[in-house]
């Protein structure tokens, strides 16, 4: 899915480069207010570190500024997943210095250290979540500016607003596409009259809309979403193509040395007719997520 030429992997890239980013600010810092050493070997090796992580940073800088300029100024809305919470730890962790910083992550205990702990995990969760994130930005750029903010509200965790939004200005399709993904981010919500209500339905209505329950998996790198009552047959499907395309594999490296024989060749004709049945196989129960 695109956004003019804003692109869910231009964004999902976006997410990774801006936490890889600030992984390396904080290391660094962190190595630069080490306490001085009498080893010399031991600075030496420090100083290296540093140098190191700074060259990283160089590389990173030059990925993520051009694609920053192009998000930010497209003026598009940019979700961080728990940001509220995220921001009061990281309010917190401000108010320290860097020398109680590094006691704390030295002995790894204290109120500091788990707030330090809390805010990683969220941190996390939104690196592992960055293709939904992704997606729910350029969903989300498509409807009603209002209606937007108070999705952004909700999956920052802005639990003083409405629990109730009105989507009648919002096309049925990407109701259907926004309950799917906010639940997939873990923000439980339904759909009533056109309504998207957080939480669980206390009575499910013949117009009420849930979330069919779904699992995540990985097909060539990407994740997809797999419904719940289907999640052992897709991986049985997935094991099997594994199979198959490793004795492909093989008898593709042999044609390229010897020639096969026909019963070989009629074999390697039966491999490749099976890996097409299994791949439609698998699309089409990816594909049952995605409708």
């Amino acid at each position: 899915m695109t956004l003019g030429i804003i692109t869910t992997k231009d964004i999902s890239f976006y997410l990774l480069l801006s936490r890889k980013k600030k992984e390396l600010e904080f290391r660094i810092k962190f190595l630069k207010h080490q306490p001085p050493t009498s080893a010399s070997q031991n600075a030496e090796s420090t100083n290296v570190s540093i140098s190191s992580l700074e060259s990283e940073m160089v590389s990173v800088d030059r990925q993520l500024e051009p694609l920053e300029t192009r998000i930010l100024s497209s003026g598009i809305l940019v979700f961080q997943l728990h940001g509220k919470k995220i921001t009061e730890y990281t309010e917190q962790i401000n108010k320290h210095n860097m020398k109680q910083l590094t006691e704390a992550l030295s002995v790894k205990d204290g109120e500091l250290y788990d707030i330090i702990q809390k805010r990683g995990e969220l941190l996390k969760e939104n690196l592992s979540k960055k293709e939904d994130i992704a997606e729910l930005t350029i969903v989300t750029n498509f409807i009603p500016r209002s209606v937007a903010e108070q999705i952004r509200n909700w999956v920052e965790g802005e639990t003083s607003m409405d629990g109730m939004i009105d989507m009648r200005e919002v096309h049925e399709d990407k109701q259907y596409k926004l309950l799917n993904i906010l639940n997939r981010l873990g923000t439980e919500c339904y759909i009533e009259n056109e309504t998207l209500f957080r939480g669980v339905p206390k009575k499910k209505e013949k117009t009420t809309v849930v979330w069919q329950s779904e699992v995540p998996r990985h097909v060539n790198g990407e994740k997809v979403w797999v419904p719940q009552e289907k999640a052992n047959e897709f991986d049985n499907v997935m094991k099997e193509l594994e199979q198959v395309s490793l004795k492909i594999q093989a008898l593709t490296a042999k044609k390229q040395v010897v020639a096969l024989t026909e019963e070989e060749n009629k074999n390697y004709m039966d491999y490749q007719n099976k890996y097409l049945v299994l791949a439609a196989k698998r699309n089409a129960i990816t594909k049952l997520s995605n409708t």
